[in-house]
């Protein structure tokens, strides 16, 4: 029998952009923000630089729920697509099939009939696309809370370390 496997992930928010006013220096907050129907807590990480970018990641599903930025004249807009609660999430996102910043897994994309072979061995996932899977299975990752590892503060930035651990047969994957 083979370990698990872990996948992780890491954003990171670096001092790239330039604008006219000094802003503060990089933080990183994480606050609550929510539970799942089940009942596990999903925080949301609050990554900002000097130079008046926001990026905000929540635990359920590894999500990048948001990016702000300003434009050349310094106004600051959201470049991603996503839900302002968790709800939208757990619920829309489910119902609808939208994977909005998630983080995909076991396999991104389509599996051609919930099919693929592996050193010769077949495996079959539930159809969530039919014929097709897409994009991990009914349970991804994007459906897991996954673990906050660590926040960093630099000079130029800040991260955040998230990570989830996906047995061996999860959604009938075998680990690699």
């Amino acid at each position: 029998m083979r370990a698990k496997v872990k996948s992780a992930v890491c954003l990171s928010v670096l001092a790239g952009m330039t604008s006219g006013a000094a802003m503060a220096a990089p933080a990183v907050t994480v606050q609550p923000w929510g539970k799942t129907p089940a009942g596990q807590d999903v925080k949301i990480i609050t990554l900002t630089n000097d130079h008046a970018m926001t990026v905000r990641v929540i635990t359920y599903g590894g999500i990048i729920q948001s990016v702000e930025a300003p434009d050349r004249e310094g106004r600051v807009q959201d470049l991603v697509l996503g839900f302002g609660t968790l709800d939208g999430y757990t619920k829309d996102s489910a119902q609808g099939g939208l994977f909005f910043g998630a983080m995909i897994g076991r396999y991104a994309n389509r599996l051609a009939h919930g099919s693929f072979t592996v050193d010769g061995k077949s495996y079959h996932t539930d159809l969530t696309d039919a014929p097709n899977a897409l994009h991990g299975g009914k349970i991804g990752f994007d459906k897991h809370v996954w673990t906050l590892v660590d926040t960093k503060k630099t000079a130029k930035g800040a991260a955040v370390t998230l990570q989830l651990v996906s047995p061996n047969g999860d959604q009938a994957s075998p680990a690699r």
